[in-house]
């Protein structure tokens, strides 16, 4: 970098000067001086940079040259940076009290700030001006006040995404550093600064730019930090000013945030501000028609942002801005209490078409579990009959690879590719079972030493340790089938009489005829020879639960083991969904619960 006014090259770099000024202050503090020395040892280093930014701005006024102006502004920046770097001598106000320097830095104050009604190169100055407000919060305390007005009127004027956006953390620390005694400003210019927001993020943009997508999502998530800040700073009288209308816009942006807002930090702040209100406002004393609001927008928020397909339950955001939504609704039960209960229970859940057990259901959860279980609860989005739904959507793959698939290797490997559909199972994947305990491990272990010789418990003695040990067949099975196989692959343990197979054991002969493919393709022909109707096939990217249903329905022994699924209202749409095969039929007529739909052919 050159210098504008003489053309040499400085002999130090700017990252250089910065640390040279910061050591140089560092080493004014620690003198020991009289504050009157300290004061006397700042202005000597501080003056040269107010006399040269002064002179600077006025050179940059007049300039033409668009690189020469450029450099100026370059210039600038740097000048409010060493003013900033020797700033952090002082950790808090009461050091700089306590040193007397404060005057240096308050008379600079104003001659920065002047710096921000130049027209070009508006985000490089912005920039080292904002930089220096940052410090003088923290040094000067009370004594910024009075040029905070100017200085929030200037950064908000012709600013662009990027701009407001930087701006958004200066008046945070505003809020969260002075609380009540910015009340009466920021009352006056938060609308302003709401309006200022919205009005960048209205601005149409080409959809390729993602540099400019990514800053508007930046700048979104800044202005919902900007109310949190507001909300959980004591300060919550500035919301309470404004005009219904203003107050009901800006409620209305946070539900916004909620539910329809990719972002999930977006999401998890706007519901951590909707608690914090509720909070505030909810109650019979709370805040006049802001218990309307609740259950007109905020319980339904609470329940349609889960459904969203940007709702990513494998993101830790995501799981974060769950957590927000149920001690949300936790906390309208602890305000509304049993009024909350009355409206899901008669009003808002049964809109959903979900059968009045699973409501009960939901509620008693609502109302008694703790908030781990009832966030895992809403995570999970839980319906009565899941587990066997699942079985049968297992069952129903291994019956059709039943050749291929005699071994317990064999089945997981099947289950493993063929993963149930979102619709019976949310979460993608089948939940993970449990280690058994150590005395159920011990006590198969001693049952499978006694027998030795034959460790193939018949039906009778699986169904026998099934109940003792309060596992199903299937686990007691799986866990002698593990069993044996360990034996067999370590000889050392082996008894010599370990029998490989129960007496009499033959390998099942496989039935099914090999057919080429034409020959399927003449079998898919209708004729009069042809055989019975097999079940079709499940096509395990369908997630439309009416249609996996109709195909399971019909396999031998399962279709009368359970009536038709009941789905928790997380995984279902908000407003009835039209199936594009059935014009008369619903999504949610199609779960409604047996007594109401019974099940038959919808395919």
């Amino acid at each position: 970098m050159y210098a504008n006014d003489n053309g040499y090259q400085q002999l130090l770099s700017a990252d250089d000067q910065l640390f040279l000024y910061e050591s140089a202050g560092i080493l004014i503090v620690a003198s020991g001086a009289v504050p009157e020395k300290q004061l006397l040892y700042m202005k000597d280093l501080l003056s040269p940079i107010i006399l040269k930014f002064d002179s600077l701005v006025t050179k940059l006024l007049s300039e033409t040259d668009d690189v020469s102006s450029s450099a100026y502004a370059q210039h600038l920046y740097h000048l409010v940076a060493y003013a900033s770097r020797a700033s952090k001598a002082f950790p808090n106000q009461q050091a700089l009290k306590g040193s007397g320097c404060a005057p240096c830095f308050t008379e600079a104050l104003p001659i920065f700030l002047r710096a921000l009604t130049i027209p070009i190169h508006r985000d490089t100055i912005h920039s080292g001006v904002r930089q220096y407000l940052h410090r003088m919060i923290v040094c000067l305390g009370e004594g910024v006040l009075p040029f905070i007005p100017v200085a929030v009127s200037h950064l908000l004027e012709d600013c662009t995404a990027r701009d407001i956006q930087e701006f958004i953390p200066l008046i945070n620390q505003i809020v969260t550093r002075f609380k009540h005694q910015i009340g009466p400003f920021l009352r006056d210019v938060f609308m302003a600064i709401v309006n200022r927001i919205f009005t960048v993020l209205g601005k149409p943009a080409d959809e390729k730019d993602v540099q400019a997508a990514k800053e508007k999502e930046t700048l979104r998530r800044s202005y919902f930090l900007f109310v949190a800040a507001v909300v959980t700073n004591d300060v919550i009288v500035v919301l309470t000013s404004q005009t219904p209308q203003d107050l009901h816009q800006v409620l209305l942006t946070l539900i916004q945030g909620g539910v329809e807002c990719p972002d999930p930090v977006a999401q998890k702040i706007s519901f951590n501000i909707l608690r914090k209100l509720v909070e505030l406002w909810g109650g019979s004393n709370g805040l006049n028609g802001f218990g309307e609001f609740i259950y007109d927008s905020i319980v339904p928020a609470s329940f349609v942002a889960p459904m969203k397909s940007t709702f990513d339950l494998n993101d830790a955001q995501t799981i974060l801005a769950l957590q927000e939504i149920a001690l949300t609704q936790k906390m309208i039960l602890q305000k509304q209490g049993g009024e909350l209960i009355d409206f899901l229970q008669n009003k808002y859940l049964p809109t959903l078409h979900l059968a009045p057990g699973l409501i009960q259901e939901y509620t008693q959860a609502l109302q008694h579990a703790d908030i781990k279980t009832f966030k895992n609860y809403v995570k999970e989005g839980k319906f009565s009959n899941a587990d066997d739904l699942i079985e049968i959507w297992d069952q129903a793959h291994i019956y059709e690879a039943k050749a291929s698939c005699r071994t317990a290797v064999q089945r997981y490997r099947l289950r493993q590719r063929f993963l149930p559909p979102r619709s019976i199972c949310p979460s993608g994947v089948r939940k993970k079972k449990g280690r058994f305990s150590k005395e159920t491990c011990n006590s198969l272990q001693a049952w499978l030493t006694e027998r030795i010789s034959d460790p193939y418990p018949d039906a009778t003695e699986r169904l026998m340790l099934a109940q003792q040990h309060g596992l199903t067949l299937h686990q007691v099975k799986n866990w002698f089938s593990n069993a044996r196989r360990r034996l067999r692959n370590k000889p050392s343990k082996r008894p010599k009489n370990l029998r490989q197979k129960r007496a009499g054991w033959k390998p099942e002969k496989d039935v099914t005829p090999s057919v080429s493919q034409s020959e399927k393709a003449l079998a898919l022909s209708p004729s009069k020879t042809q055989p019975a109707e097999q079940p079709q096939s499940i096509d395990n990217t369908n997630i439309a639960p009416q249609v996996m249903w109709n195909t399971v329905y019909n396999y031998p022994g399962v279709n009368s083991v359970i009536g038709p699924p009941q789905f928790a209202p997380f995984f279902a749409t908000s407003a009835p969904y039209q199936l594009p095969w059935l014009p008369n039929v619903t999504l949610f007529s199609a779960l409604l619960p047996a007594s109401l739909n019974p099940p038959g052919p919808i395919c």
